[in-house]
Protein backbone atom coordinates (compact mmCIF):
# COMPACT_ATOMS: atom_id res chain seq x y z
CA UNK A 1 0.00 0.00 0.00
CA UNK A 2 1.38 3.32 -1.16
CA UNK A 3 1.90 5.97 1.02
CA UNK A 4 -0.98 8.22 -1.03
CA UNK A 5 -3.79 5.73 -0.13
CA UNK A 6 -2.53 5.52 3.19
CA UNK A 7 -3.33 8.99 3.73
CA UNK A 8 -6.30 8.70 2.40
CA UNK A 9 -7.57 6.04 4.76
CA UNK A 10 -6.69 8.13 7.90
CA UNK A 11 -9.14 10.49 6.68
CA UNK A 12 -11.61 8.20 7.26
CA UNK A 13 -10.20 6.73 10.13
CA UNK A 14 -10.06 9.93 11.95
CA UNK A 15 -13.66 10.28 11.42
CA UNK A 16 -14.50 7.02 12.28
CA UNK A 17 -15.95 6.36 8.51
CA UNK A 18 -15.47 2.99 6.49
CA UNK A 19 -13.75 3.64 3.75
CA UNK A 20 -14.90 3.93 0.12
CA UNK A 21 -13.31 2.96 -2.93
CA UNK A 22 -14.09 2.48 -6.68
CA UNK A 23 -12.96 1.30 -9.26
CA UNK A 24 -11.70 2.97 -12.31
CA UNK A 25 -10.25 1.22 -15.86
CA UNK A 26 -8.96 -1.67 -14.24
CA UNK A 27 -7.45 0.42 -11.17
CA UNK A 28 -9.01 0.83 -7.44
CA UNK A 29 -8.82 4.22 -6.09
CA UNK A 30 -9.85 5.76 -2.77
CA UNK A 31 -12.88 8.24 -2.84
CA UNK A 32 -11.77 11.18 -0.77
CA UNK A 33 -13.57 11.50 2.00
CA UNK A 34 -15.10 14.63 1.75
CA UNK A 35 -16.96 13.48 -0.94
CA UNK A 36 -18.86 10.72 1.09
CA UNK A 37 -19.67 13.43 4.03
CA UNK A 38 -21.52 15.68 1.64
CA UNK A 39 -23.64 13.37 0.27
CA UNK A 40 -26.41 12.02 1.18
CA UNK A 41 -26.37 8.13 -0.70
CA UNK A 42 -23.31 6.58 -1.37
CA UNK A 43 -23.69 6.65 -4.88
CA UNK A 44 -23.91 10.38 -5.07
CA UNK A 45 -20.47 10.73 -3.28
CA UNK A 46 -18.86 8.47 -6.04
CA UNK A 47 -20.53 10.35 -9.12
CA UNK A 48 -18.89 13.38 -7.41
CA UNK A 49 -15.51 12.33 -7.26
CA UNK A 50 -15.66 10.73 -10.62
CA UNK A 51 -17.24 14.29 -11.90
CA UNK A 52 -13.95 15.91 -10.40
CA UNK A 53 -11.84 12.53 -11.22
CA UNK A 54 -12.44 13.55 -15.12
CA UNK A 55 -13.28 17.26 -15.17
CA UNK A 56 -10.71 17.81 -17.65
CA UNK A 57 -12.81 16.75 -19.87
CA UNK A 58 -15.51 19.57 -19.46
CA UNK A 59 -12.44 21.72 -19.91
CA UNK A 60 -11.75 20.24 -23.52
CA UNK A 61 -15.34 20.57 -24.49
CA UNK A 62 -15.13 24.01 -24.03
CA UNK A 63 -12.29 24.56 -26.14
CA UNK A 64 -14.06 22.65 -28.99
CA UNK A 65 -16.84 24.91 -29.00
CA UNK A 66 -14.75 28.29 -28.47
CA UNK A 67 -13.09 27.33 -31.88
CA UNK A 68 -16.43 26.19 -33.68
CA UNK A 69 -15.79 23.17 -33.96
CA UNK A 70 -18.05 20.13 -33.13
CA UNK A 71 -16.46 18.01 -29.80
CA UNK A 72 -15.02 15.33 -30.65
CA UNK A 73 -15.97 11.46 -28.77
CA UNK A 74 -14.42 8.38 -28.28
CA UNK A 75 -16.26 4.88 -26.96
CA UNK A 76 -13.98 2.08 -25.69
CA UNK A 77 -15.00 -0.76 -23.12
CA UNK A 78 -12.74 -3.35 -21.48
CA UNK A 79 -15.08 -5.75 -20.77
CA UNK A 80 -16.06 -4.89 -17.25
CA UNK A 81 -17.15 -1.39 -18.44
CA UNK A 82 -17.74 0.88 -21.18
CA UNK A 83 -16.28 4.93 -21.46
CA UNK A 84 -17.62 7.42 -23.46
CA UNK A 85 -15.64 10.54 -23.45
CA UNK A 86 -14.18 13.42 -25.04
CA UNK A 87 -11.25 13.41 -26.95
CA UNK A 88 -8.65 15.43 -25.63
CA UNK A 89 -8.74 18.87 -27.40
CA UNK A 90 -4.90 18.26 -28.05
CA UNK A 91 -5.25 15.17 -29.99
CA UNK A 92 -8.23 15.73 -32.22
CA UNK A 93 -5.93 15.49 -35.23
CA UNK A 94 -3.65 12.45 -34.22
CA UNK A 95 -4.02 8.66 -35.77
CA UNK A 96 -4.71 6.86 -32.24
CA UNK A 97 -6.15 3.90 -31.25
CA UNK A 98 -9.53 4.62 -29.28
CA UNK A 99 -7.51 2.34 -26.55
CA UNK A 100 -4.80 4.68 -26.44
CA UNK A 101 -7.13 8.23 -26.73
CA UNK A 102 -8.62 6.28 -23.10
CA UNK A 103 -5.07 5.39 -21.68
CA UNK A 104 -4.16 9.13 -21.73
CA UNK A 105 -6.98 10.15 -20.18
CA UNK A 106 -7.03 8.36 -17.13
CA UNK A 107 -3.19 8.49 -16.60
CA UNK A 108 -4.11 12.31 -16.60
CA UNK A 109 -6.80 11.93 -14.53
CA UNK A 110 -4.78 9.42 -12.00
CA UNK A 111 -1.32 12.27 -12.07
CA UNK A 112 -4.12 14.66 -11.11
CA UNK A 113 -5.32 12.40 -8.48
CA UNK A 114 -2.04 11.77 -6.89
CA UNK A 115 -1.17 15.83 -7.24
CA UNK A 116 -4.14 16.78 -5.16
CA UNK A 117 -3.22 14.15 -2.15
CA UNK A 118 0.34 15.29 -2.42
CA UNK A 119 -0.17 18.76 -2.15
CA UNK A 120 -2.66 18.03 0.59
CA UNK A 121 -0.25 16.51 2.79
CA UNK A 122 2.44 18.85 2.81
CA UNK A 123 -0.14 21.87 3.10
CA UNK A 124 -1.32 19.88 6.25
CA UNK A 125 2.47 19.57 7.15
CA UNK A 126 3.09 22.66 6.92
CA UNK A 127 -0.11 24.03 9.00
CA UNK A 128 -0.56 21.30 11.70
CA UNK A 129 -3.63 23.79 12.99
CA UNK A 130 -5.17 23.61 9.70
CA UNK A 131 -6.68 20.50 8.30
CA UNK A 132 -7.70 20.02 4.53
CA UNK A 133 -9.08 17.80 3.30
CA UNK A 134 -8.15 15.73 0.05
CA UNK A 135 -10.04 17.34 -3.63
CA UNK A 136 -9.34 16.63 -6.96
CA UNK A 137 -10.65 19.17 -8.77
CA UNK A 138 -8.77 21.22 -10.95
CA UNK A 139 -9.43 24.34 -9.36
CA UNK A 140 -8.49 22.81 -6.01
CA UNK A 141 -5.12 21.83 -7.04
CA UNK A 142 -4.22 25.07 -8.70
CA UNK A 143 -5.28 26.64 -5.48
CA UNK A 144 -3.38 23.91 -3.40
CA UNK A 145 -0.16 24.75 -5.30
CA UNK A 146 -0.37 28.26 -4.76
CA UNK A 147 -0.79 27.87 -1.17
CA UNK A 148 1.91 25.90 -0.87
CA UNK A 149 4.19 28.08 -3.11
CA UNK A 150 3.26 30.76 -0.94
CA UNK A 151 4.34 28.98 2.11
CA UNK A 152 7.76 28.26 0.83
CA UNK A 153 8.26 31.80 -0.21
CA UNK A 154 7.36 32.73 3.09
CA UNK A 155 9.86 30.66 4.65
CA UNK A 156 12.45 31.39 2.66
CA UNK A 157 11.54 35.66 3.16
CA UNK A 158 11.16 34.68 6.80
CA UNK A 159 15.44 33.96 7.01
CA UNK A 160 16.23 37.32 4.86
CA UNK A 161 13.87 39.15 7.56
CA UNK A 162 15.83 37.55 10.26
CA UNK A 163 19.09 38.49 9.21
CA UNK A 164 17.94 42.16 8.60
CA UNK A 165 16.60 42.42 12.15
CA UNK A 166 20.23 40.54 13.54
CA UNK A 167 22.00 42.95 11.26
CA UNK A 168 20.04 46.39 11.92
CA UNK A 169 19.94 46.24 15.51
CA UNK A 170 23.82 45.58 15.35
CA UNK A 171 24.42 48.98 13.43
CA UNK A 172 22.10 50.60 14.77
CA UNK A 173 22.56 49.90 18.54
CA UNK A 174 26.02 49.86 18.77
CA UNK A 175 28.38 46.75 18.72
CA UNK A 176 28.78 46.78 22.23
CA UNK A 177 25.04 47.48 22.93
CA UNK A 178 23.90 44.89 20.57
CA UNK A 179 25.77 42.13 21.94
CA UNK A 180 24.58 42.30 24.88
CA UNK A 181 20.93 42.49 23.85
CA UNK A 182 20.88 39.15 21.80
CA UNK A 183 22.86 36.85 23.22
CA UNK A 184 26.11 34.84 21.57
CA UNK A 185 25.94 38.01 19.06
CA UNK A 186 29.58 39.08 17.65
CA UNK A 187 31.19 40.37 14.40
CA UNK A 188 32.18 36.59 13.39
CA UNK A 189 28.17 35.52 13.92
CA UNK A 190 26.97 38.33 12.51
CA UNK A 191 29.00 38.12 9.34
CA UNK A 192 28.02 34.31 9.11
CA UNK A 193 24.28 34.81 9.39
CA UNK A 194 24.40 37.86 6.88
CA UNK A 195 26.21 35.45 4.36
CA UNK A 196 24.11 32.39 5.58
CA UNK A 197 20.25 33.93 5.32
CA UNK A 198 21.05 37.12 2.91
CA UNK A 199 24.38 37.19 1.78
CA UNK A 200 26.25 40.67 0.85
CA UNK A 201 23.24 41.84 -0.93
CA UNK A 202 21.35 42.56 2.09
CA UNK A 203 24.63 43.22 4.40
CA UNK A 204 25.57 46.06 1.68
CA UNK A 205 22.16 47.27 2.35
CA UNK A 206 21.76 47.77 5.68
CA UNK A 207 25.62 49.24 5.75
CA UNK A 208 24.08 52.00 3.91
CA UNK A 209 21.92 53.10 6.60
CA UNK A 210 23.68 52.07 9.26
CA UNK A 211 26.39 54.30 11.68
CA UNK A 212 30.18 55.20 9.92
CA UNK A 213 31.35 52.75 12.72
CA UNK A 214 29.33 50.02 10.83
CA UNK A 215 30.00 50.76 7.81
CA UNK A 216 33.28 50.89 7.93
CA UNK A 217 33.13 47.35 9.58
CA UNK A 218 31.17 46.15 6.50
CA UNK A 219 33.52 47.60 4.26
CA UNK A 220 36.44 45.83 5.58
CA UNK A 221 34.33 42.67 5.67
CA UNK A 222 33.26 42.74 2.15
CA UNK A 223 37.01 44.04 0.94
CA UNK A 224 38.58 41.30 2.98
CA UNK A 225 35.98 38.69 0.96
CA UNK A 226 36.13 40.84 -2.55
CA UNK A 227 40.32 39.94 -2.20
CA UNK A 228 39.77 36.20 -1.16
CA UNK A 229 36.80 35.67 -3.45
CA UNK A 230 34.11 32.77 -3.04
CA UNK A 231 35.32 30.56 -0.74
CA UNK A 232 34.76 25.93 -0.55
CA UNK A 233 33.48 26.46 3.14
CA UNK A 234 30.47 28.86 1.86
CA UNK A 235 28.97 25.33 0.24
CA UNK A 236 28.82 24.07 3.61
CA UNK A 237 27.71 26.80 5.42
CA UNK A 238 24.49 28.13 2.39
CA UNK A 239 22.06 25.27 3.08
CA UNK A 240 19.29 27.76 3.74
CA UNK A 241 20.20 29.91 0.73
CA UNK A 242 19.76 26.90 -1.23
CA UNK A 243 16.70 26.27 0.16
CA UNK A 244 15.39 30.31 -0.65
CA UNK A 245 16.79 29.44 -4.21
CA UNK A 246 14.63 26.27 -4.75
CA UNK A 247 11.86 27.58 -2.81
CA UNK A 248 11.81 30.84 -5.71
CA UNK A 249 12.72 28.65 -8.39
CA UNK A 250 9.61 26.36 -7.37
CA UNK A 251 7.52 29.10 -6.91
CA UNK A 252 8.14 30.15 -10.20
CA UNK A 253 7.88 27.71 -12.48
CA UNK A 254 5.20 28.43 -14.44
CA UNK A 255 7.14 31.60 -14.99
CA UNK A 256 10.02 29.89 -16.53
CA UNK A 257 8.20 27.24 -18.38
CA UNK A 258 5.90 30.74 -20.44
CA UNK A 259 9.44 32.06 -20.88
CA UNK A 260 10.90 29.04 -22.57
CA UNK A 261 8.01 28.18 -24.13
CA UNK A 262 8.07 31.83 -25.98
CA UNK A 263 11.77 30.28 -26.77
CA UNK A 264 11.41 27.03 -27.71
CA UNK A 265 7.90 27.02 -28.99
CA UNK A 266 5.64 23.63 -28.87
CA UNK A 267 6.26 20.79 -31.25
CA UNK A 268 3.32 18.25 -31.56
CA UNK A 269 6.05 15.83 -33.40
CA UNK A 270 9.42 15.12 -33.56
CA UNK A 271 11.66 17.18 -35.80
CA UNK A 272 15.70 17.64 -36.29
CA UNK A 273 16.95 20.84 -34.81
CA UNK A 274 19.55 22.62 -36.42
CA UNK A 275 22.08 20.22 -35.74
CA UNK A 276 20.24 17.39 -36.68
CA UNK A 277 19.24 16.33 -33.02
CA UNK A 278 15.55 14.97 -33.05
CA UNK A 279 13.25 17.46 -30.93
CA UNK A 280 9.59 17.76 -29.19
CA UNK A 281 7.68 19.44 -26.98
CA UNK A 282 9.02 22.51 -25.35
CA UNK A 283 12.25 21.89 -27.07
CA UNK A 284 13.11 18.36 -25.68
CA UNK A 285 16.29 15.65 -26.98
CA UNK A 286 14.86 13.45 -24.69
CA UNK A 287 12.31 11.68 -22.56
CA UNK A 288 13.11 12.12 -18.26
CA UNK A 289 11.04 9.44 -15.95
CA UNK A 290 8.96 10.28 -12.76
CA UNK A 291 12.14 9.43 -11.04
CA UNK A 292 14.41 11.95 -12.94
CA UNK A 293 15.69 9.50 -15.14
CA UNK A 294 17.01 9.74 -18.78
CA UNK A 295 19.38 11.13 -20.96
CA UNK A 296 19.82 11.26 -25.15
CA UNK A 297 21.34 8.10 -24.94
CA UNK A 298 18.65 5.80 -23.36
CA UNK A 299 15.74 7.78 -23.80
CA UNK A 300 16.23 9.99 -27.54
CA UNK A 301 13.09 11.21 -28.73
CA UNK A 302 12.94 9.49 -32.11
CA UNK A 303 11.98 10.07 -35.41
CA UNK A 304 8.12 9.68 -35.71
CA UNK A 305 7.52 10.18 -32.52
CA UNK A 306 4.51 12.65 -30.77
CA UNK A 307 3.77 14.13 -27.65
CA UNK A 308 0.86 16.33 -26.51
CA UNK A 309 0.55 19.37 -25.12
CA UNK A 310 0.12 18.27 -21.58
CA UNK A 311 2.85 15.74 -22.08
CA UNK A 312 5.34 18.28 -23.47
CA UNK A 313 4.48 20.24 -19.94
CA UNK A 314 5.17 17.50 -17.78
CA UNK A 315 8.58 16.70 -19.60
CA UNK A 316 9.84 20.12 -19.29
CA UNK A 317 8.79 20.37 -15.49
CA UNK A 318 10.77 17.31 -15.06
CA UNK A 319 13.77 18.52 -17.13
CA UNK A 320 13.71 22.30 -15.15
CA UNK A 321 13.39 19.79 -11.48
CA UNK A 322 15.63 17.38 -12.15
CA UNK A 323 18.45 19.06 -14.68
CA UNK A 324 18.38 22.86 -13.76
CA UNK A 325 17.05 22.87 -10.47
CA UNK A 326 20.34 20.99 -9.43
CA UNK A 327 22.36 23.50 -11.10
CA UNK A 328 20.44 26.80 -8.95
CA UNK A 329 20.67 25.47 -5.69
CA UNK A 330 24.38 23.53 -6.03
CA UNK A 331 26.41 26.75 -7.43
CA UNK A 332 24.17 29.61 -6.94
CA UNK A 333 25.84 31.10 -3.45
CA UNK A 334 23.33 34.51 -3.21
CA UNK A 335 19.43 33.84 -2.67
CA UNK A 336 17.46 35.62 -6.08
CA UNK A 337 14.44 37.54 -6.23
CA UNK A 338 11.82 36.40 -9.22
CA UNK A 339 12.98 38.04 -11.76
CA UNK A 340 17.05 37.11 -11.72
CA UNK A 341 15.42 33.40 -10.98
CA UNK A 342 13.49 33.14 -13.98
CA UNK A 343 16.53 34.83 -16.09
CA UNK A 344 19.07 32.80 -14.36
CA UNK A 345 17.11 29.16 -14.84
CA UNK A 346 16.54 30.94 -18.70
CA UNK A 347 20.27 31.35 -19.33
CA UNK A 348 21.11 27.59 -17.46
CA UNK A 349 18.75 25.98 -19.51
CA UNK A 350 20.18 27.47 -22.75
CA UNK A 351 23.71 27.12 -22.15
CA UNK A 352 23.74 23.35 -20.10
CA UNK A 353 25.09 22.05 -16.98
CA UNK A 354 28.65 22.25 -17.84
CA UNK A 355 28.77 25.51 -19.84
CA UNK A 356 26.78 27.18 -16.88
CA UNK A 357 29.04 26.00 -14.15
CA UNK A 358 32.03 27.53 -15.47
CA UNK A 359 30.08 30.63 -16.80
CA UNK A 360 31.33 34.39 -16.07
CA UNK A 361 27.50 34.71 -15.04
CA UNK A 362 27.35 32.77 -12.35
CA UNK A 363 30.71 33.79 -11.00
CA UNK A 364 29.15 37.65 -11.66
CA UNK A 365 26.02 36.69 -9.54
CA UNK A 366 27.93 34.86 -6.63
CA UNK A 367 29.95 38.04 -6.45
CA UNK A 368 27.04 40.03 -5.25
CA UNK A 369 26.23 41.83 -9.09
CA UNK A 370 22.48 42.31 -9.62
CA UNK A 371 20.48 44.26 -12.43
CA UNK A 372 21.44 45.32 -15.70
CA UNK A 373 25.35 45.03 -14.80
CA UNK A 374 24.70 41.04 -14.32
CA UNK A 375 22.41 41.83 -17.55
CA UNK A 376 25.99 42.31 -19.26
CA UNK A 377 26.88 38.59 -18.51
CA UNK A 378 24.31 37.08 -19.81
CA UNK A 379 25.42 38.67 -23.52
CA UNK A 380 28.54 37.55 -22.38
CA UNK A 381 30.83 36.19 -24.75
CA UNK A 382 27.75 35.11 -26.60
CA UNK A 383 28.20 34.91 -30.01
CA UNK A 384 25.51 32.75 -31.78
CA UNK A 385 22.91 35.22 -33.08
CA UNK A 386 19.63 33.06 -31.70
CA UNK A 387 21.39 32.87 -28.08
CA UNK A 388 21.77 36.64 -28.40
CA UNK A 389 18.13 37.71 -29.17
CA UNK A 390 17.09 34.93 -26.40
CA UNK A 391 18.97 37.04 -23.91
CA UNK A 392 17.67 39.95 -24.67
CA UNK A 393 14.88 38.67 -23.59
CA UNK A 394 16.38 37.62 -20.49
CA UNK A 395 17.34 40.71 -19.63
CA UNK A 396 14.76 42.92 -19.52
CA UNK A 397 12.96 39.74 -16.96
CA UNK A 398 16.31 40.04 -15.19
CA UNK A 399 15.89 44.21 -15.02
CA UNK A 400 11.81 43.97 -14.12
CA UNK A 401 10.97 45.12 -17.36
CA UNK A 402 9.09 42.66 -18.52
CA UNK A 403 6.83 39.84 -16.47
CA UNK A 404 5.97 36.35 -16.98
CA UNK A 405 2.41 37.52 -18.12
CA UNK A 406 3.68 39.40 -21.44
CA UNK A 407 4.88 36.93 -22.83
CA UNK A 408 1.57 35.25 -23.10
CA UNK A 409 0.85 37.90 -26.05
CA UNK A 410 3.95 37.14 -28.13
CA UNK A 411 4.63 34.75 -30.72
CA UNK A 412 6.73 31.19 -29.77
CA UNK A 413 10.14 31.62 -31.14
CA UNK A 414 9.29 35.69 -31.51
CA UNK A 415 12.58 36.46 -30.03
CA UNK A 416 13.93 35.40 -33.25
CA UNK A 417 12.30 37.99 -35.29
CA UNK A 418 14.82 41.08 -34.44
CA UNK A 419 18.21 41.32 -35.76
CA UNK A 420 20.90 41.53 -33.98
CA UNK A 421 21.62 44.71 -34.27
CA UNK A 422 18.13 45.59 -32.24
CA UNK A 423 19.64 43.63 -29.21
CA UNK A 424 23.02 44.83 -28.82
CA UNK A 425 25.38 47.88 -29.13
CA UNK A 426 27.34 47.37 -32.48
CA UNK A 427 31.17 48.04 -33.51
CA UNK A 428 30.02 47.47 -36.67
CA UNK A 429 29.20 44.00 -37.68
CA UNK A 430 30.42 42.51 -34.68
CA UNK A 431 29.30 42.97 -30.64
CA UNK A 432 30.98 45.64 -29.02
CA UNK A 433 32.96 44.35 -26.72
CA UNK A 434 34.80 46.09 -23.58
CA UNK A 435 38.43 45.16 -22.36
CA UNK A 436 36.54 42.55 -20.31
CA UNK A 437 34.41 40.71 -23.28
CA UNK A 438 31.63 41.98 -22.15
CA UNK A 439 28.59 43.50 -24.55
CA UNK A 440 25.81 45.89 -23.92
CA UNK A 441 21.93 45.17 -24.59
CA UNK A 442 20.05 48.03 -26.23
CA UNK A 443 16.94 49.72 -24.71
CA UNK A 444 16.44 52.15 -27.11
CA UNK A 445 15.19 49.65 -28.94
CA UNK A 446 12.62 47.91 -27.43
CA UNK A 447 9.44 48.67 -28.66
CA UNK A 448 10.64 47.24 -32.27
CA UNK A 449 11.76 43.92 -30.65
CA UNK A 450 8.34 43.38 -29.17
CA UNK A 451 6.96 44.80 -32.08
CA UNK A 452 8.09 42.43 -33.94
CA UNK A 453 7.93 39.60 -31.50
CA UNK A 454 4.13 39.84 -31.93
CA UNK A 455 4.42 39.46 -35.79
CA UNK A 456 3.47 36.19 -37.71
CA UNK A 457 5.97 34.19 -37.76
CA UNK A 458 7.02 30.62 -39.25
CA UNK A 459 9.19 27.99 -38.40
CA UNK A 460 10.81 24.36 -39.18
CA UNK A 461 7.50 23.25 -37.42
CA UNK A 462 4.67 25.32 -39.11
CA UNK A 463 3.29 28.74 -38.00
CA UNK A 464 4.03 30.07 -34.80
CA UNK A 465 1.05 30.62 -32.53
CA UNK A 466 0.75 33.06 -29.31
CA UNK A 467 2.48 31.97 -26.43
CA UNK A 468 -1.01 31.52 -24.67
CA UNK A 469 -2.58 28.69 -26.79
CA UNK A 470 0.81 26.52 -26.64
CA UNK A 471 0.58 26.39 -22.78
CA UNK A 472 -2.18 24.46 -20.55
CA UNK A 473 -4.73 26.47 -19.04
CA UNK A 474 -3.76 26.36 -15.68
CA UNK A 475 0.01 27.63 -16.54
CA UNK A 476 -1.68 30.46 -18.02
CA UNK A 477 -4.37 31.34 -15.49
CA UNK A 478 -1.05 31.73 -13.12
CA UNK A 479 1.02 33.57 -15.09
CA UNK A 480 -1.85 35.84 -16.17
CA UNK A 481 -1.97 36.79 -11.73
CA UNK A 482 1.16 38.21 -11.29
CA UNK A 483 0.46 39.00 -7.86
CA UNK A 484 1.15 35.10 -7.41
CA UNK A 485 4.63 35.96 -7.66
CA UNK A 486 6.40 37.90 -4.59
CA UNK A 487 9.37 39.54 -5.07
CA UNK A 488 11.77 40.49 -2.44
CA UNK A 489 13.59 43.19 -4.39
CA UNK A 490 17.16 44.68 -2.28
CA UNK A 491 14.80 47.75 -1.80
CA UNK A 492 12.20 45.70 0.07
CA UNK A 493 15.25 44.17 2.52
CA UNK A 494 16.70 48.08 2.90
CA UNK A 495 12.96 48.78 4.26
CA UNK A 496 13.34 45.94 6.52
CA UNK A 497 16.46 46.84 8.05
CA UNK A 498 15.10 50.43 8.78
CA UNK A 499 11.97 48.71 10.54
CA UNK A 500 14.12 47.13 13.25
CA UNK A 501 15.50 50.34 14.33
Amino acid sequence: MDNKTKYLLAEYEALGLEPQKTVLNGIEYVIPCLYMKAAERREDGQKAFVRDFFDAQEKDAARYKKHGLDVKTVSWGNGAQTYRMVVPFALRNKKMRDSEVVTYIFNRADRKYKRAVKLTQRLNKAYPNRRLSVDVATDNIRHLRKSYNQYLWQQAKSNARYAALRVGDFFSSGIKLACGNIKGLNAKKLKADARKYATRMLLGTVLTAGIAGGVKLGQKLQEKDDVRGPKIELVKTNQTVAEQNKACFMENMDAIKTLLCFMENFAEEAFPDGKGVMTIGYGCTYTIDEEGNGNREKSPIKKGQTMTMEEANLQKERYLEFRVLPQITGLVKVPMDRETMQATASFAYVIGPKAFKNSEYLKALNSGITGEKLGRYLLGFAKDPGVIKRNWFANEVLCGRMKPGDFLTLRAEGCYTSEVEECCVMNGDKVKRDKNGLGTFRTDTRADVLRKARQPRHSVIGECQLVQNLLPQDVVDNVRDDTTYISLQPRDMQLMAQKTK
